[in-house]
């Protein structure tokens, strides 16, 4: 497990040189935090790791180097409609998607992405693409434990209402 933990940072290390980025090690610390990450991250979240790892980077370096990560497609933006960005790294080997519950806003990893097997259908539709680069999906709904829990609700208010 720790030599495949390393040769992914490996790899990820040469993609930024691949890019013409260099890596400077605040870049390796910001790295090193995606890297670990299991969940996508907010800016001031990657900070706090940041902090809790002795790594004393400004908000600003922090920014610019999430910036260029992106540039080098290493880094993907993600928008949950909340009122700030989540950042992950991008993984060929596993295209992530997400549910976000409406209720708790909480987000679900969704396991597999079905859009290779209907890219040729979507390309079809669009005449004048010439390519799809990239994709980005998100699935909105209710997750089991809202749902228990507003079942648990529901049937708590019945049941008072029968009493009377």
């Amino acid at each position: 497990m720790v030599n495949e933990q390393k040769d992914g940072m490996m790899r990820l290390i040469e993609t930024l040189h691949g890019s013409g980025l260099k890596v400077t090690p605040p870049r390796l610390a910001v790295l090193e935090v995606l890297f670990d990450a299991k969940v996508p991250l907010r800016i001031k979240d990657i900070a706090l790791r940041l902090k809790r790892r002795h790594h004393d980077s400004d908000m600003v370096t922090i920014y610019r180097t999430i910036e260029a990560f992106r540039t080098s497609h290493a880094v993907r933006r993600l928008d949950f409609e909340e009122d700030c960005a989540y950042y992950e790294l991008l993984d060929p080997a596993r295209d992530r998607h997400y549910m976000i519950c409406t209720h708790c806003r909480r987000r679900l990893d969704v396991e597999g992405c079905m859009i290779g097997k209907i890219l040729p259908a979507i390309l079809a539709r669009i005449p004048e693409c010439a390519e799809i680069t990239h994709h980005s999906v998100k699935y909105f709904g209710i997750c089991k434990r809202c749902a228990k829990k507003e079942k648990g609700t529901a049937k708590g208010s019945q049941t008072s209402r029968s009493k009377k």
